[in-house]
């Protein structure tokens, strides 16, 4: 029988909404034969304008490949001490259908990056992140990793801005948008979504963005 002791290691342990929708979380550490770390987090709330706004490349493409789990740490290994800049991650491949904002070409394989994950014995869950499976078909909003688990500064992989908030599903339809598996309120159908994201893609910067976007636990 698996022994485990919660601790407390993280920041408030209650939620609240303000200004621009944030909400705070705790992060606790489970330990014991297995550690299983769960992280929240500081996540600023966007509207599907704010996201058209504030992406570097918007597209809607399918999930052809997700990549076994693996560290961010230099050597790819478990660290002696995981800290807040320490992951576990998948990279997901997506064929793109169609460029609606940004410099990539239909047809083009671009890596979304997915924190959380399970090697051995430990466990990261981050209730924030988007989740994918494979044949999927989305809408994703993204950016640069800036964040603090990007130790190399690669440029090479995107992350789905405002997290999950990044990531629609597309239903078998096509007539229909999910966000984190659930209806999203905000639009009414696919051509909805994409008619928002064309007009409102070469809107200024939200001002979500003057900060990172990061949540606050994670940095």
């Amino acid at each position: 029988m698996i022994n485990k002791k919660a601790i407390a290691i993280g920041l408030l342990a209650f939620s609240f909404s303000l200004g621009f929708g944030l909400n705070i979380y705790s992060q606790s550490l489970v330990s014991g034969n297995v550690t299983e770390i769960n992280r929240h987090g500081l996540v600023p709330r966007y509207s599907i304008e704010e996201l058209a706004a504030g992406s570097q490349l918007i597209i809607k493409g399918t999930i052809v490949d997700i990549d076994k789990d693996k560290w961010n740490t230099e050597d790819g290994g478990l660290p002696e001490e995981i800290g807040v800049s320490d992951s576990i991650y998948k990279d997901v491949s997506v064929e793109i259908d169609e460029v609606l904002k940004g410099n990539q070409e239909k047809g083009d394989i671009v890596v979304v990056r997915m924190y959380g994950g399970e090697i051995n014995n430990t466990v990261i869950r981050a209730d924030y992140e988007a989740s994918f499976t494979e044949d999927e078909e989305v809408v994703l909003f993204l950016i640069e990793d800036d964040s603090l688990k990007n130790k190399e500064g690669s440029t090479n992989y995107f992350v789905t801005l405002g997290n999950y908030q990044g990531k629609y599903e597309v239903s078998d339809s096509k007539s229909k948008v999910f966000i984190q598996g659930n209806a999203d309120k905000k639009v009414s159908s696919l051509e909805d979504l994409l008619e928002k994201i064309e007009d409102h893609k070469n809107d200024p910067l939200p001002p979500q963005l003057v900060e990172s976007d990061e949540p606050d636990l994670e940095k």
